[in-house]
C-alpha cells in the first residue's frame, strides 16, 4: 500500500479515492471496523471511511487515532486526511489525531478546492466568494459551519498550534506540534504548494480535499495508466437524502423538466418497521413499477417547501431530533437495497454519504469500487452485491449547478 486516506463520510471517501482510480491505481474504499488490518491490503491506495462526520469531537479523535497509529507503525509512507471542502465535520480533532498518532511535528493542511471555487485567502475559507459560515453550509439544520477563519475553526476543538501560510511561503520551524494551514486561491497555487511540500519531504502527513488528492500522483511521480468508462443503464434514478438548498434547487428544476419525483412521507422516513409491514411492501412494489416504466425518477426525503412535517412527526412519536438524520438514510437504504435485490437496471445518483452508506449496509456483502468521474465532484463507482451488479454516481449535497440532474439525464438516457 502506497497511501492511506481517511475520510469522515462515504461520499468524501469516494471523492478522494476516484482521483487515484481514474489514473489506473488499484484503489479500495472501506468503512472502518476495529478489526481492520493494513497488512492484509494489497491496493495501491486504501481509503477508509471513518464515519466521524456526525460524531462528537473526542469520539472522532479516538477513531482517527486508532486508524492512523497502526498504519504509521506498519510503515505506510503517505498518510492523507481527506477533509470536506466546506469544512464540515471534526476538523480540529481529526487533524490533531493525525499528528498524535504519527508522532510527527507538522501536518500540512490545504483546505481549498479551487476548481469548484472553494478557496482560502488570508486564513479565511470562501465558498464562491462568500465566507463559508455565511454560505449555505452555515445554515445547515443539523451541523452548520460556524467559523470561516480556519485557525479559529480548528481551535474550536483543540489547542494544537496553527500557522497560516500565505501563498508562496513555508512554515516557520516547529517547536511544537503544528498544523500549517495554506492559503490557496487557484489551481496554480495548489500545484505550487504540493511541489513545495515534496521538496521539503513534507507529503508524508497532509490534509485536504479532492483537489489536492487529484494532483498528488503526478507530484509524487507515480506512473499512471489509461482507464475506460463502463457502459451504463439508460435509465436514471436520483436518490436524495440531502437537505442542502443547492440540491433542493436541482430537484425542483429536474421535476419541472421531465423527472417523476417521489417524496417520502414522514412515516416512511422515520418508522423503521414501515417497509416490513404490509403497506410498506405494497409501496415497494409500486415504486419498483415506477422505476421499471420511467427513465427519469427522483426519490426525495425533503419535506414540502415551507413545511416541517418530518420534525412534527418525530415529536409526536417521541423520536429525538438527533435520530432523524440516522433514520432517514436507513429508510432510503431499505428502499434502494430492495430495488437492487430485484435487479434494478438504472444508473443511480446518490446525494450524501449517509444515503449511500444506508444502501451499502442494507445490501450486506456489497462492495463499492470507484472507477471514474462523470465530472468534477460526481464520482462513478461499481456496486457489486450478492444479487446484482450496477453503477452508482455519488455527489455531496452542496455541489453542482441547478441544471446538474437534467444535464446528467441528457447524457445517460440517450435512448429514452
Amino acid at each position: 500500500m502506497k497511501l492511506l486516506m481517511i475520510a469522515d463520510d462515504f461520499t468524501g471517501a469516494l471523492d478522494a479515492g476516484v482521483q487515484f482510480a481514474k489514473k489506473g491505481f488499484s484503489t479500495k474504499v472501506l468503512v472502518y471496523s476495529k478489526d481492520m488490518s493494513f497488512q492484509a491490503e494489497d491496493a495501491d491506495v486504501l481509503v477508509v471511511d471513518a464515519e466521524t462526520r456526525h460524531k462528537k469531537p473526542l469520539e472522532a479523535y479516538l477513531t482517527i487515532f486508532r486508524i492512523v497509529k497502526p498504519a504509521a507503525e506498519s510503515g505506510v509512507k503517505y498518510l492523507f486526511k481527506k477533509t470536506d471542502s466546506a469544512l464540515r465535520g471534526n476538523i480540529g480533532a481529526e487533524l490533531t489525531a493525525m499528528l498524535d498518532a504519527t508522532g510527527k511535528s507538522l501536518l500540512s493542511f490545504v483546505p481549498a478546492f479551487p476548481q469548484i471555487n472553494r478557496v482560502t485567502v488570508n486564513g479565511v475559507h470562501y465558498i464562491e466568494g462568500i465566507p463559508v459560515d455565511r454560505s449555505v453550509f452555515g445554515s445547515d439544520p443539523f451541523e452548520p459551519v460556524t467559523e470561516a477563519n480556519v485557525e479559529k475553526l480548528i481551535h474550536q476543538q483543540c489547542e494544537t498550534n496553527v500557522q497560516t501560510i500565505s501563498a508562496g511561503h513555508t512554515p516557520d520551524a516547529c517547536q511544537e506540534k503544528t498544523i500549517a494551514v495554506y492559503d490557496c486561491a487557484s489551481d496554480e497555487e495548489l500545484k505550487g504548494i504540493a511541489d513545495s511540500l515534496k521538496k521539503t519531504d513534507s507529503l508524508g502527513l497532509i490534509a485536504g480535499c479532492a483537489g489536492l488528492a487529484e494532483i498528488l500522483p503526478d507530484v509524487l511521480g507515480w506512473p499512471k495508466s489509461e482507464t475506460t468508462q463502463p457502459r451504463l443503464p439508460e435509465k436514471f434514478l436520483v436518490v436524495c437524502g440531502s437537505v442542502n438548498p443547492i440540491t433542493v434547487r436541482q430537484l425542483n428544476y429536474a421535476e419541472k423538466h421531465g423527472f417523476i419525483r417521489i417524496q417520502l412521507t414522514p412515516e416512511q422516513k422515520l418508522n423503521m418497521e414501515y417497509f416490513s409491514e404490509e403497506d410498506g411492501k405494497k409501496w415497494l412494489d409500486w415504486f419498483w413499477d415506477i422505476c421499471s416504466k420511467n427513465s427519469k425518477v427522483i426519490i426525495d426525503t425533503n419535506d414540502p417547501e415551507g413545511d416541517n412535517e418530518t420534525e412534527r412527526f418525530a415529536i409526536a412519536n417521541g423520536i429525538p431530533k438527533s435520530e432523524i438524520p440516522v433514520r432517514i438514510p436507513a429508510s432510503l437504504g431499505c428502499i434502494i437495497g430492495n430495488m437492487v435485490k430485484r435487479g434494478l437496471n438504472s444508473s443511480m445518483l446518490m446525494t450524501g454519504g449517509d444515503t449511500l452508506l444506508g444502501c451499502i449496509r442494507n445490501l450486506g456483502n456489497a462492495q463499492l469500487t470507484p472507477v471514474g468521474e462523470f465530472e468534477i465532484g460526481i464520482v462513478l463507482s461499481k456496486l457489486i452485491s450478492d444479487n446484482n451488479k450496477t453503477h452508482v454516481f455519488t455527489k455531496s449535497g452542496g455541489f453542482g449547478e441547478e441544471t446538474l440532474l437534467t444535464d446528467m439525464a441528457d447524457k445517460i438516457c440517450r435512448r429514452a
